[in-house]
């Protein structure tokens, strides 16, 4: 008799469009099922790798060998071979292109994968480890921590190894006050309470002492069909917005914790609009607390107004005249998580865009190390202006488990740690 933990299956901040609306998202079931490339020896949360970490040889070549612990169950021959493959099968894909514009050349031996870079690259390891890169199998023997089975309602992730404690059955659950009920009841285990009403931050934290920190930044977005003198007013109004909403943390930028007063607010900005502007906004809480204060505080230029949540994903066309309320996480652990943004800014050609080309050379040579609080601020006010999208705070979600959840810098959850 094995020991089964119930746990809810969505986790709404891992996009996939083409599994909506069932949002079993790819990087919350990959890292469960699923192994990383490189093996990450300073995280104590993220998965084994199927790597060590790389050897820089000079310049632009890395060197990686198979990990020890698999060595022992798989061929090192066929698990090089098995990541040269894979590699070379994801490359060839679009949305992998950013991957081709830092990897130029892959090619194996028995004893060693052999990556070229196409400039100086401080840590091509930890863009190895993105969840996206995962790999399922080698020679038919599953990697991952766990194995999807699927019940009429509801889903398992059922052990791969006996040191793993639980194994887990997804369970669905329309809202987060289902969630909290079902909790309550003793029907979950485990309640994710992403996207909780601001209402549940004021109650007693028994119910939550294993709250991890998540990073799900809060972002206003640009319609395709918004005016640029337009958006630029309404960025100054946003830069002098303080919400006051106890789920929304106010940083100076996503990859800082430090709490932050946003300057005083005036209602004294230009704004070039002849009418009041949509704000669209999906129905996940606290999205219609933070959409309803920001447009009572716009002195009328700015109205809610609540879609589908499947139309902010797709950038459905019929919400280009406004703004957008959305909630991103980062690919990339520290400054490196912008790089996917820097190279689709520059549309698919780094050698055409010498400012871009430069910062990402600068910024790969470097190192996240190398840059302070302001230097990063800096670099992620150039990427909103080019994106039209203006950073307003973090989300703090609060989940709800008698068991110690550990969470790692990018908001990865591997079941398999929790104790």
């Amino acid at each position: 008799m094995y020991s089964m933990l119930n746990i809810e299956s969505e986790m709404p901040y891992y996009f996939d469009a083409k599994k909506l609306p069932k949002e079993y998202h790819q990087r919350y079931l990959a890292t469960q099922t699923m192994e990383t490339l490189v093996h990450d020896e300073k995280n104590s949360i993220s998965r084994n790798g199927i790597l060590k970490q790389g050897v820089k040889k000079d310049i632009y070549q890395w060197s990686y060998q198979p990990i020890e612990y698999l060595s022992e169950l798989i061929n090192p021959e066929l698990i090089i071979k098995a990541a040269a493959e894979h590699l070379y099968s994801l490359v060839k894909k679009p949305e992998y292109r950013w991957l081709t514009a830092i990897i130029s050349r892959i090619n194996y031996s028995r004893n060693f994968l052999n990556i070229t870079t196409r400039f100086d690259l401080y840590d091509l390891d930890n863009i190895l480890r993105d969840p996206s890169l995962s790999i399922h199998s080698i020679h038919q023997k599953k990697l991952g921590d766990f194995s999807l089975k699927k019940e009429k309602k509801s889903i398992l992730l059922l052990k791969n190894k006996k040191e793993i404690k639980y194994n887990f059955r997804l369970l669905e659950t329309n809202s987060c006050k289902e969630g909290k009920n079902l909790f309550e009841k003793g029907l979950l285990d485990i309640c994710w309470g992403i996207g909780t009403p601001s209402s549940f931050f004021n109650e007693s934290d028994t119910l939550f002492p294993h709250s991890g920190h998540l990073p799900l930044n809060y972002f206003i977005k640009a319609g395709s069909k918004l005016e640029n003198n337009t958006w630029n007013s309404l960025v100054d109004f946003f830069s002098n917005l303080e919400i006051s909403c106890v789920a929304i943390n106010q940083t100076s930028h996503r990859l800082s914790r430090e709490k932050i007063s946003a300057a005083p607010f005036t209602t004294s900005f230009l704004f070039f609009a002849d009418k009041a502007l949509p704000l669209y906004y999906s129905d996940y809480p606290p999205n219609d607390e933070v959409a309803v204060e920001i447009c009572s505080k716009s002195n009328g230029k700015l109205f809610p107004k609540k879609i589908p949540y499947e139309n902010i994903v797709m950038s459905n066309s019929k919400i280009q005249d406004g703004v957008i309320l959305s909630i991103q996480a980062p690919r990339h652990g520290g400054i490196v998580g912008n790089y996917p943004e820097l190279y689709f800014l520059s549309k698919n050609n780094l050698t055409s865009n010498k400012e871009y080309q430069k910062l990402l050379e600068t910024l790969f040579k470097q190192g996240a190390t190398w840059y302070d609080d302001s230097a990063i601020f800096k670099i992620e006010k150039k990427i909103n202006k080019e994106m039209r999208q203006h950073f307003i705070g973090q989300l703090k979600p609060r989940f709800r488990s008698k068991y110690t959840v550990p969470i790692d810098q990018l908001g990865l959850i591997k079941l398999s740690n929790i104790e």
